[in-house]
């Protein structure tokens, strides 16, 4: 089976340019693929590895899939591909020295070496310092290929070395079409994953989409229950805080969900043309839009600000966030700032 580009969905700038290099049998020594996490830089390295290394191209811009190179890059056995990634919040300087020794010995199978490096904005400034002298002196037939979802993260040095590919988030459209047509997600929840997942379908990927949607449906009636209008006690305030900090991770995926549902609100209010994420409950949609968008905005600010608060350096008490927002919202008292 071919392998090319057409895998890597969503990115068509970023796929000409790397068809534009192997077709013109310009590709550098050193690609910076560039952009936020799990839009397809891994993806894309690999398939311009598999290419490069590929014996038996069916065109430059592909691999042919079924040369004695290719079977060895899918199972992971060839000897001048490597892949350095690492789970540990930092690369240190001696990972970096190992890499470079074995990229300086001749390639074994073929004509060329190449290494990817994943995440490469977590090696330590030591270890860039060492990279830098591979970017300036690379081996001869070796290719780099480096993602990072933080460039400002790289020494401007490392930077200058690299030819630089951008990727860039997908739009919501393109998410929920993937996620139909690849994952056999119905409409309804492609769109809900979609509005959640920032542009990165790997992140789209990575929920379980049954918790997800139960989760939506408990952030709707706590919404619904929190209103001022309807008298919501003190105690329905602080039950529901109570639910929604059990979990300080599930409580920054539920506010990330009350975010897109306010968002939904607001759209269906002000009766755009546009998709919301949460089609399935129309019925109550359009009742929390009675609130008018002056309300819905006014909550959804409450909502924003404990989402911030959450993300703070300061580790915040959960619970208390948590609390704080419900109370706003049921009418007993506000949501204050702090500051960053």
């Amino acid at each position: 089976m071919t392998v090319d580009f057409e895998h890597v969905r969503g990115q068509p700038g970023a796929r000409s340019r790397l068809e534009a290099l192997l077709g013109a049998d310009r590709v550098p020594h050193a690609l910076l693929l560039e952009g936020p996490e799990g839009v397809g830089k891994m993806r894309a390295a690999q398939t311009l590895a598999q290419i490069l290394l590929c014996a038996n191209r069916p065109r430059p811009t592909a691999a042919c899939g079924g040369c004695g190179a290719c079977h060895k890059l899918a199972a992971g056995t060839h000897a001048d591909f490597s892949v350095i990634t690492t789970d540990a919040r930092t690369v240190k300087i001696e990972d970096i020295r190992a890499a470079e020794r074995a990229l300086r010995l001749r390639p074994v199978e073929g004509p060329r070496r190449v290494l990817v490096f994943e995440d490469v904005h977590r090696v330590t400034l030591g270890g860039q310092n060492a990279l830098l002298k591979t970017l300036e002196e690379p081996p001869r037939d070796t290719h780099l290929v480096l993602t990072t979802s933080r460039v400002r993260w790289l020494l401007p040095t490392v930077v200058s070395r690299c030819q630089r590919v951008a990727f860039g988030p997908l739009s919501e459209a393109e998410l929920a079409a993937v996620l139909q047509s690849d994952d056999g997600l119905d409409a309804g929840v492609a769109q809900l994953v979609a509005a959640l997942a920032h542009g990165s379908l790997g992140r789209a990927r990575a929920w379980d989409v049954e918790t997800l949607v139960a989760r939506r449906d408990r952030v709707a009636e706590l919404d619904a229950a929190l209103e001022p209008t309807t008298g919501a006690g003190l105690t329905a305030a602080l039950r529901g805080a109570q639910e929604l900090a059990a979990d300080r991770a599930e409580l920054t995926e539920s506010l990330d969900l009350w975010l897109v549902w306010l968002r939904d609100q607001l759209v269906t209010a002000l009766a755009v043309e546009q998709t919301v994420a949460s089609a399935d409950r129309l019925a109550e949609l359009e009742a929390g839009a009675q609130r008018g968008p002056r309300e819905i905005l006014h909550r959804a600010r409450a909502v924003l600000e404990a989402r911030r608060q959450l993300d703070l350096p300061y580790n915040l008490n959960a619970q208390l966030v948590a609390e704080q927002l419900c109370l706003a919202l049921a009418g007993h008292g506000r949501m204050v700032p702090v500051p960053a």
